[in-house]
């Protein structure tokens, strides 16, 4: 299972995922599960759903962002060729029907990055889910979670806005997961981030969310003692 968050802010995009793999015969294994992909300097990619699977989807996407550059800075045309790999896939490996049922694994995936035009970058993020048949669906609010992520989504509604930047929000996403692992079996192992930024990308080291995770929790630790003063 998984939890996956995306943060557009004013400076740039975060992405986060938890990394843990877990069964439903309760077993689980931390660090294992690669959730959080980076396709593009302008496009990261985040995956919910059937461990293995996603991989395989997302090679053939890479594939052909490689193989047509322009897709490279055009997250609306890239998100319109994930679809049809992922379409094309379903169709070849899952076109067996009982009781007009298709048999599809339940997959999900974030989509974010920028348009880059001749004067500015614009910032979208798409959710493309097997449920609805991958269409690329826009997310306006600025932000798109997935997975386990019922707790997440009630902390981001709270905190989130627009016009944080990204290394504010790179605290946020952190703790959305931190503090749903806390409570969720099927959330855990090591935070992984990813920085879209309008002038660079950064793949956040374990060292460094670490020392997040560290002053996130003294914050906490602030709120716990001083909430019943006064």
């Amino acid at each position: 299972m998984t939890l996956i968050v995306a943060l557009e802010g004013t400076d740039g995009i975060v992405l986060a995922s938890d990394s843990r793999e877990a069964t439903l015969d309760g077993f689980y294994n931390d660090n294992s599960e690669q959730k959080l992909h980076k396709i593009s300097d302008n496009i990261g990619l985040l995956t919910s759903g059937e461990a293995s699977l996603p991989i395989t989807l997302i090679e053939l996407f890479k594939k052909k962002v490689n193989d047509e550059p322009v897709l490279k800075d055009n997250i609306t045309q890239a998100a319109e060729q994930f679809r049809l790999i992922l379409l094309g896939s379903y169709m070849q490996w899952f076109n067996i029907v009982i009781a007009n049922n298709p048999i599809k694994p339940d997959i999900l995936f974030i989509l974010t990055g920028y348009d880059v035009l001749p004067d500015r970058k614009e910032k979208k993020t798409f959710v493309l889910h097997s449920a609805m048949n991958f269409a690329p669906q826009p997310q306006i609010i600025g932000y798109a979670t997935g997975g386990q992520d019922r707790p997440a989504r009630v902390i981001i509604s709270r905190l989130y806005s627009k016009d944080k930047n990204v290394e504010d929000l790179t605290k946020l996403a952190v703790y959305a997961i931190t503090e749903a692992a806390r409570t969720n079996y099927w959330v855990g192992g090591k935070v992984r981030v990813l920085l879209l930024k309008e002038n660079e990308t950064k793949l956040l080291t374990d060292a460094e969310v670490k020392i997040i995770i560290a002053r996130n929790k003294r914050k906490g630790k602030n709120i716990e003692t001083t909430f019943y003063r006064g």
